[in-house]
């Protein structure tokens, strides 16, 4: 992938070519959607829900607030094991369907971005464990300033969130979300601790496929994925996805990451745009400099106008298949 330097960080920026061409194909665009999008609907941030976890347990009386003010410095992933440790054993179970309930008004920021997300694609792919992404604009996407109100539809969508369940297959299905990190509504299926991640993610071993990463080598290659909702604390969770599976001769980038930045910020827009190229990945970076992390907002409609999602055509569908079966 031929490196580049960004010269200035737009509010809007421009949409990357291969982007264009690849919104062209039917179920080719896949958006990977990281807790920052969540935020803006009202979901709790990883080191919230680390907190919030830990404060339940205060409650059911099995922690004080001395001890939790002696976890305070830990990283929310060691909280986080530490508090799923304590569920285990705990008869009174954290409730992740209440934690992760949100706002739905239509008006919200958070709800306008996923109204947007849900027009550039068909197939999602996301390590949230939310259900955000059932509730669709039926009224059209609101822009800043309309008086004119819309309301929110559920939409029934395939949910896969099982670790059996990630197969390639599930990539020729529209109306598709795939919980890669596991649901709010089975607590089983949530990879949350340090050692979940290490067996989600661990390499086959002993002749066992990790289906995974198969899933993922599958993805990277045949698609082109979004990030959206990532920022730089959560480079770990991107070099647990990327690493291994981007690795490409093609000098086309095939996969993409909507960052914001203040527009001073640019030593270091370009820094992390070399960062993320050595992980086969193209930054899009935006400003936050009028609505911060809300800005992304007004990129992702933007985008929903410029790139809507096509749809998957029967033609497509077959050759999706007829790759699905090369690779078996």
């Amino acid at each position: 992938m031929a490196d580049r330097r960004i010269k200035e960080i737009l509010l809007i920026p421009e949409i990357p070519a291969g982007l264009r061409s690849a919104h062209l194909i039917g179920g080719k665009i896949v958006p990977f959607i990281g807790a920052g999008l969540s935020k803006l609907a009202g979901c709790p941030t990883w080191s919230e829900l680390a907190n919030i976890c830990l404060h339940h347990f205060i409650k059911t009386g099995e922690l004080n607030y001395c001890a939790v003010e002696q976890l305070k410095h830990l990283s929310p992933r060691v909280k986080l094991t530490l508090a799923m440790r304590l569920n285990k054993q705990s008869q009174q179970k954290i409730n992740f369907e209440e934690i992760f309930s949100r706002s739905k008004e239509p008006e919200s920021l958070g709800s306008r971005a996923y109204c947007a997300i849900q027009q550039i694609a068909n197939i999602f792919l996301t390590t949230n464990y939310d259900s955000c992404l059932k509730y669709k604009d039926t009224g059209g996407v609101m822009r800043a300033g309309d008086s004119v109100g819309s309301t929110l539809e559920v939409i029934e969508r395939n949910r896969i969130y099982k670790k059996e369940d990630f197969r390639p297959d599930v990539l020729t299905k529209s109306d598709t979300v795939i919980h890669l990190h596991g649901s709010e509504h089975d607590p089983e299926s949530m990879i949350i601790t340090t050692q979940d991640y290490a067996t989600h993610y661990a390499r086959d071993r002993d002749g066992d496929e990790n289906p995974v990463l198969t899933f993922l080598a599958y993805l990277f290659s045949q698609k082109t994925t979004l990030f959206v909702g990532y920022g730089l604390e959560e480079l770990e969770i991107l070099e647990y996805i990327c690493k291994g599976q981007t690795a490409r001769q093609d000098p086309q980038p095939s996969h993409y990451l909507i960052q914001g930045f203040f527009s001073h910020e640019l030593y270091l827009a370009n820094e992390m745009y070399s960062y993320y190229n050595d992980l086969g990945i193209e930054l899009i970076p935006f400003a936050r400099d009028d609505h911060d992390w809300a800005q992304m907002t007004f990129v992702l409609e933007a985008f929903s106008k410029q790139i809507p999602a096509q749809p998957i055509l029967a033609i497509e569908k077959r050759a999706e298949m007829g790759r699905l079966l090369e690779n078996e």
